[in-house]
């Protein structure tokens, strides 16, 4: 090997130590903590498992991690899914305003003013009624989700 690498290999004779402590070079001498073990037959499991049972047991906690990642998901889903809508609520109530501040710039009078004013703020509140009922039903349609994926994971 030596005359391969062209770089000399140094031999070390071991030394076990019976107490812990830091490993010691000297010369061509290594002394290192080697913990003796001994058989006791009280430190056995009180149950084993043959294979399949094994098998059995990796399986099923791999199909219950993939209903958790699947739950997950879905919760991720569900999220991702309200914040959507309540932007888009929130965006078309924003439109709305605007349109009012438009027609409202070019009313003639104070009067009318007024008018516009009122008719946009009934229909901004008849937009929020309608959001507001989006919501719950998407609320609803969100746990109905949730519970049949906890249904599967139970099985």
């Amino acid at each position: 090997m030596e005359n391969i690498t062209k770089t000399r290999i140094r031999k070390y004779n071991l030394q076990p130590k019976g107490t812990a402590g830091p490993t010691r070079i000297e010369g061509d001498r290594v002394t290192i903590y080697n913990p003796k073990f001994s058989k006791d037959e009280t430190a056995r499991p009180k149950k084993t498992l043959n294979e399949q049972e094994v098998e059995e047991r990796v399986e099923r906690r791999i199909s219950t991690r993939m209903e958790d990642l699947k739950e997950a998901e879905m919760q991720r889903r569900h999220r991702e899914e309200m914040e959507k809508i309540e932007s888009t609520q929130q965006k078309e109530v924003v439109e709305m305003r605007k349109k009012m501040q438009q027609e409202e710039a070019n009313a003639r009078s104070q009067a009318e003013k007024a008018r516009i004013e009122r008719e946009y703020e009934q229909r901004i509140k008849k937009i929020k009624e309608t959001h507001s009922t989006e919501k719950k039903k998407i609320k609803e349609r969100h746990e109905t989700e949730t519970k049949k994926i906890k249904k599967k994971k139970k099985k």
